[in-house]
């Protein structure tokens, strides 16, 4: 069979999925509660292939999925909540820069950003499909599975020729690197019921 789905994430249910990234390391944990907090709701597109027995009505399925979601910050709150240490980009520099331009002193502390974080998943799941004889075109899907992060990628855009360049200088190596640390090893169970619709 060949499975292709849609779907939208709550920014509750992303936090929970949170809760299996690291945080063994304050650092990791304090970076961890900052983006669970900033969360916003997010979508999925999975795209799969997979074989169920007629008989029986149980399957497998492998799959990728194409996760999207966004969090909510000033440049300041960013950098300053995921890069504890300094060690993500230049921030004597960006002090520097901070305290001797007007320009940028206003965007960086005021103006709300959405970067867009991207995840790549590797999806194994093991089912079993419920019918109805009284309602053959509808039935209900239960399935187990682990999904294991393959790639991430982060992605935030200014307007402003200023903006852009905090974002490129600072923001983005801070959000990279974070992301890498905080979802490369993002792996997790989960269990899901679906209620499916057949057109034939």
């Amino acid at each position: 069979m060949i499975k292709a789905s849609w779907g939208i994430y709550s920014k509750e249910y992303l936090a929970l999925l949170l809760n299996f990234a690291p945080n063994d390391k304050p650092d990791e944990k304090a970076r961890r509660d900052f983006i669970k907090k900033r969360l916003n709701s997010g979508s999925v597109i999975e795209i799969g292939l997979g074989y169920q027995h007629l008989k029986t009505d149980f399957f497998g399925l492998i799959s990728i999925q194409f996760q999207r979601f966004s969090i909510s910050g000033t440049a300041n709150e960013l950098i300053t909540n995921l890069d504890l240490e300094g060690q993500f980009s230049d921030l004597l520099l960006l002090e520097n820069l901070i305290k001797n331009s007007i320009l940028l002193r206003p965007f960086y502390n005021e103006k709300i950003l959405h970067p867009i974080i991207d995840l790549t998943q590797l999806q194994f799941a093991l089912g079993k499909t419920f019918r109805f004889e009284s309602l053959p075109r509808i039935s209900i899907s239960a399935l187990f599975s682990y999904n294991f992060n393959i790639a991430n990628s982060v992605n935030i855009e200014s307007n402003s020729f200023i903006g852009q360049t905090i974002i490129d200088l600072f923001v983005n190596p801070t959000l990279e690197k974070s992301s890498d640390l905080n979802f490369g090893s993002l792996n997790y169970p989960s269990l899901t019921l679906q209620l499916n619709y057949s057109f034939w």
